[in-house]
């Protein structure tokens, strides 16, 4: 029951949300302490489309199914060049739609510049809906219960 945890954070990151620039300069202390960037989109996309035939044998029908991603939004999603910027929500439900590990799932946020972290309330409900094996429909669930809105597509 996630009433009782105190969430350092309770909103869903936005990975392309304006940075607030700082009007003071860091120490060298400062720098040594800053995590490192782990932020790389290229590869992001590469090991994206490595997972999506590795877990789902390059099926965009069972993409579609167990991971509530449209062909074209993923296609998009995966374009070296250009293409659509990848969501919270979609690479969330990339990883439980493929029944990614936890591991795998960190990597992939990990690439995308995000460190999932238990202290932030989305983070939190994925990584648990990982470790446990949950469906869309229950990270959904779970995602509503606490607030935030439906992460399913509405059908057609």
């Amino acid at each position: 029951d996630l009433t009782n945890i105190v969430f350092e954070s309770v909103e869903m990151p936005d990975f392309w949300d304006e940075k607030v620039i700082c009007a003071h300069r860091l120490t060298a202390k400062d720098h040594a302490e800053m995590p490192e960037d782990t932020k790389n989109l290229e590869q992001l996309k590469i090991r994206l489309y490595d997972l999506f035939y590795e877990k789902l044998g390059r099926s965009y029908a069972k993409l579609e199914v167990q991971c509530d991603i449209k062909t074209n939004t993923f296609q998009k999603m995966v374009r070296l060049q250009g293409g659509r910027n990848i969501t919270y929500s979609n690479l969330a439900k990339f990883c439980i739609g493929t029944k990614l590990s936890t591991d795998e799932a960190i990597e992939l946020f990990s690439l995308m510049g995000h460190h999932l972290n238990e202290k932030s309330r989305c983070d939190y409900i994925l990584i648990h809906e990982l470790k446990n094996r949950g469906t869309l429909e229950d990270y959904d669930a779970d995602m509503i219960q606490y607030g935030y809105g439906s992460v399913l597509s509405e059908q057609d």
